[in-house]
């Protein structure tokens, strides 16, 4: 999926589930009833350069040991975090600019993650909130928080 506009849904925008894989490179994603994009049970999309913003719910919600590679994407103004993890999930995200949500980063619930060189300045309530039983479990490198 290359250039689209996915907007207004009353869900989600985009859901990745039951191993469900796919490249989305430089779209916009935005203005949808929950989460801006939801990987689950085994999904393992990639997005490259994409606009995720003014969701209901989470940017990104990654549950259910969903994965997924999100690189030089820009996640602001959603409801909830920016990005959010739980139940297993365990994405990479790499150089991708979080910004104006209440947190940047939650991972709860046995959530997981790479966090690499992300831009996650300029929320409400800061860059990170991560449960004590998840932070073994997430690797943080060169993050801007």
């Amino acid at each position: 999926f290359r250039r689209n506009r996915i907007h207004d849904g009353k869900q989600g925008g985009l859901f990745i589930q039951t191993n469900g894989q796919g490249t989305f490179e430089d779209n916009e994603i935005f203005g949808n009833g929950r989460s801006g994009v939801e990987v689950g049970v085994g999904g393992n999309p990639v997005f490259a350069r994409n606009s995720i913003r003014l969701g209901k719910g989470s940017g990104l919600y990654i549950h259910s040991n969903g994965q997924g590679t999100f690189e030089e994407n820009d996640i602001f103004d959603n409801a909830l975090a920016g990005v959010e993890v739980k139940e297993g999930g365990n994405p990479t995200l790499r150089r991708n600019r979080i910004h104006k949500n209440p947190r940047a980063v939650a991972v709860h619930k046995k959530g997981r993650g790479v966090f690499i060189e992300n831009d996650l300045t300029g929320n409400q309530l800061g860059a990170w909130d991560v449960d004590k039983d998840c932070l073994e479990y997430i690797r943080r490198e060169g993050n801007q928080d």
